[in-house]
């Protein structure tokens, strides 16, 4: 046991205290010498206050500020998390509701009036969105389809690197000689082996050169598409619609040109761009159950670096897709500064000096996130 030189000088803690309790408890219970654990807390107060030359109410005042002072010395401790199957199940039970997306009432409108000239009117109606990456232009068009009750199919043309993963490949089987396996792109345009719905060319942009002059034909009045691959032509389904999303800007890595004809086959536009503050913050909390001030400050964060993005001060903007990563990491139990961490802010280059986008970006979020 401590000597009153050294219990004095070293100050010792709450804990410490407990700890030197427990031990001389359990050193006696082995022992077999009966004593209660209250009665002995009680005798080495008494003990270690006189060591101390204090009373016993001072000598438990000390104890409390030496735990405190150690509190305040100590390195910072990770956030404590949510249990992870806790929110997990919470955030389970929120997207089970159906995902909250904000749409402007004249994007509503417009997607209405594209399904109604296509299938009431007959008129090949192609509609091009386009706007920022992570805006909603995707997750728009597959609402509207979800809303008119029609099929959705969405082609991810960036995957698409080789012919037959965009139009399909003959093959040979041994009771019908060589056949031809229609691609999920001609199957949806079709309408073979499933019903017509709406057909998204997803980030038509990033398809390669060479792939985009098939879809000439088929986005103007042919409506059909010859495929030299497998020799036959593909008729495009009276009731198809056919949309089309397009990251345009700077920032947009693996993206190409797209060619002015078949850009000018898509007649009609719409740009999609971010939410209003209130309902993006609406869509975090909806679709994460965040709290109103952890909802407003990340939108604030990404407000400032779409304003920096416009005066090319940042390459590019946070997303609202990238608040919803961050959203559930703080649904979880990390601090804003954590999950934005964790998420975008490792998207922009650290090199440059006092000047990088993500020193820029750190700055932005130490500004919003802590207040200073």
């Amino acid at each position: 046991m401590a000597t009153a030189s050294t219990t004095a000088e070293k100050k010792i803690t709450r804990a410490e205290f407990e700890a030197m309790i427990d031990k001389t408890f359990a050193a006696m219970k082995a022992s077999g010498v009966p004593r209660e654990r209250e009665q002995l807390q009680k005798d080495l107060l008494d003990r270690l206050s006189q060591r101390a030359s204090m009373s016993v109410e001072d000598f438990e005042k000390s104890l409390d500020a030496a735990s405190a002072e150690e509190e305040d010395e100590a390195p910072a401790k990770p956030t404590r998390r949510k249990d992870l199957s806790e929110a997990t199940k919470s955030l389970r039970e929120i997207t089970s509701k159906g995902p909250y997306f904000y749409e402007n009432p004249n994007d509503t409108a417009m997607f209405q009036t594209m399904i109604q000239l296509n299938r009431a009117a007959g008129i090949n109606a192609n509609l091009l969105i386009t706007g920022p990456s992570g805006s909603g232009k995707s997750e728009g068009v597959g609402m509207a389809a979800n809303r008119e009750g029609i099929p959705f199919y969405k082609v991810d043309c960036a995957s698409v690197t080789t012919d037959d993963k965009w139009v399909g490949h003959k093959e040979f089987d041994t009771s019908k000689g060589t056949i031809y396996v229609l691609s999920e792109f001609l199957k949806w345009i079709s309408a073979t082996d499933c019903p017509p719905g709406l057909v998204l060319l997803d980030e038509v942009n990033r398809l390669h050169p060479t792939r985009m002059n098939i879809l000439f034909p088929l986005l103007d009045g042919s409506r059909s598409i010859w495929v030299p691959e497998l020799g036959i032509t593909i008729e495009k389904h009276p009731d198809t619609i056919i949309m089309a999303t397009a990251n345009k800007g700077t920032g947009f890595t693996g993206t190409h040109k797209m060619d002015d004809a078949l850009e000018g086959r898509f007649g009609y536009r719409m740009e999609r761009t971010w939410p209003v503050a209130k309902e993006e913050a609406k869509i975090l909390r909806e679709r994460t159950g965040i709290d109103d001030t952890q909802a407003n400050t990340l939108v604030a964060i990404a407000g400032e670096t779409r304003k920096k993005a416009t005066t090319d001060d940042l390459p590019f903007p946070v997303s609202t897709r990238d608040l919803l990563n961050a959203s559930a990491l703080v649904a979880a139990g990390m601090s804003i500064t954590e999950a934005c961490e964790w998420t975008f802010v490792k998207f922009y280059e650290e090199a440059g000096g006092p000047t990088a986008p993500r020193i820029m970006v750190r700055q932005i979020l130490q500004g919003k996130a802590t207040g200073k």
